[in-house]
C-alpha cells in the first residue's frame, strides 16, 4: 500500500484495517447508528433495515443496532414496546426487586427467544459484508444488564456488596461470552461492548472495580484474539475514561462533546483509535452544513492524527432525518486527515 490511499479504492474493511496498522488514508473515516424500534424484533424487516441504512450512508463499519433491551427480555422484564418510529422499548416493570431477587436468574439459552432471534439477524448481514465492511456486534457489560433488570436501585445494591449481586453478575457474564462466542462462530468482526455504570456519576470507581471491571475483562478477554475490533462505548457524562483506557479493545467511544473528558484529553491518555466527534443532539441535529464542516475539522484538529472515527456520543436520536446524516457522511468524505 502507498503512503496514502485513496478511499474509493479500498473497501470499508480495508480502510479500517489501513488505519488500525497506523497508514494514512486521504480520507476520514465514520460510522453511524440509530434503532430501528418498528423493525427490530421482526428478523426480514430488521436485516432489510440495517441493509438498507448502510447502502445510504456507505458506513465504514455496521454496529447492529439490536433491541436495546434484548439482553434482558428472556429473563422476566416487562417491557412496552414502541408503536411509532420515534421511540423505543422502555422497561415497565423490572424483575429485581431487591438483593435476594438475584437468586432467580440462571444462565440463558441461546435457541430461543431474544438471543437467537439476534443471532439469526447476524447471520443474514454477516453473509451479505463480510469481508466488505467489519460487522460489528453489540453486547452490554454485565453490570449494564443488572442496570437494566433492576433500574437504579443497583445503586444501593452495590453499596450492600452482597455474595447475591456476584453470583448473578457471573450467571451474566457466562450468557454473555456464549452469547459472543456464537457472534464469533457467525462471523462478526468485533464488538461493541456498552458499559452504562462506568460512570462517576453513577458510582465510584473502588465499586465498578469489584463489580463491574472483573466481569468485563472475563469477557473481553475472551473475543480478543478472536476479533479484529472491537470498541468500548463509555456512556454518561463523568466516563471512567482513563480506569477503563487499558482495556483489551482497539477503539474507544464515549460523548466526547458533552462529558468532561474531550477528543484532546483522550489522545493524551491513549494511543487506541478514539470513535466520537459528533454533538448528536447538537451539531448533528441542528446545525448547518458550514456547522458540521466546522465541528469535524475541530475534531480532527483535537486529536491529531489519523486514528479517529466520526461517531456520535451514543445512539443517533430518532428525530434527526436520515438525509442530514447521508449530509454528515458526504463532508467527512471531503475532509483530509492529518
Amino acid at each position: 500500500m502507498s503512503e496514502s490511499t485513496t478511499f474509493t479504492s479500498l473497501t470499508a474493511t480495508e480502510r479500517l484495517q489501513a488505519v488500525l496498522r497506523g497508514e494514512k488514508i486521504d480520507n476520514s473515516l465514520i460510522s453511524l447508528w440509530k434503532h430501528f424500534p418498528l423493525q427490530d424484533r421482526s428478523h426480514s424487516a430488521f436485516v432489510e433495515r440495517t441493509i438498507e441504512f448502510q447502502e445510504q450512508l456507505n458506513l465504514d463499519f455496521i454496529k447492529l443496532s439490536y433491541n436495546g433491551l434484548y439482553g434482558v427480555e428472556d429473563w422476566g422484564t416487562a417491557i412496552e414496546w414502541p408503536t411509532d418510529a420515534f421511540n423505543v422499548a422502555k422497561v415497565v416493570d423490572y424483575p429485581i426487586k431487591s438483593v435476594k431477587d438475584w437468586n432467580t436468574l440462571n444462565t440463558l439459552p441461546l435457541d430461543i427467544g431474544a438471543l437467537k432471534r439476534e443471532l439469526d439477524y447476524t447471520k443474514e448481514i454477516v453473509a451479505k459484508y463480510q469481508g466488505k465492511v467489519p460487522v460489528i456486534a453489540t453486547i452490554f457489560s454485565p453490570l449494564t444488564i443488572a442496570w437494566k433488570l433492576c433500574g437504579v436501585e443497583l445503586l444501593e445494591h452495590l453499596k450492600a456488596n452482597s455474595d447475591d449481586l456476584h453470583r448473578v453478575l457471573a450467571i451474566i457474564t457466562n450468557t454473555t461470552t456464549n452469547f459472543a462466542k456464537e457472534l464469533i462462530k457467525i462471523g462478526v468482526d468485533g464488538f461493541f461492548f456498552a458499559s452504562q455504570l462506568a460512570d462517576f456519576d453513577k458510582t465510584s470507581w473502588e465499586r465498578y472495580e469489584s463489580f463491574g471491571k472483573r466481569y468485563d475483562l472475563i469477557i473481553l478477554n475472551e473475543i480478543n484474539n478472536k476479533t479484529w475490533f472491537n470498541i468500548l462505548h463509555i456512556h454518561g457524562l463523568s466516563p471512567m475514561f482513563n480506569e477503563l483506557k487499558d482495556y483489551p479493545v482497539h477503539a474507544i467511544n464515549w460523548h466526547d462533546r458533552t462529558s468532561n473528558i474531550s477528543l484532546k484529553d483522550a489522545r493524551a491518555l491513549t494511543d487506541k483509535i478514539l470513535i466520537g466527534g459528533i454533538d448528536e443532539n447538537g451539531v448533528l441535529a441542528n446545525g448547518t452544513d458550514a456547522d458540521l464542516s466546522a465541528h469535524f475539522k475541530d475534531a480532527l484538529d483535537q486529536v491529531g492524527d489519523n486514528k479517529i472515527i466520526f461517531g456520535p456520543g451514543c445512539v443517533v436520536p430518532l428525530s434527526i432525518p436520515e438525509e442530514k446524516l447521508i449530509l454528515a457522511r458526504k463532508i467527512v468524505e471531503k475532509l483530509e486527515v492529518n
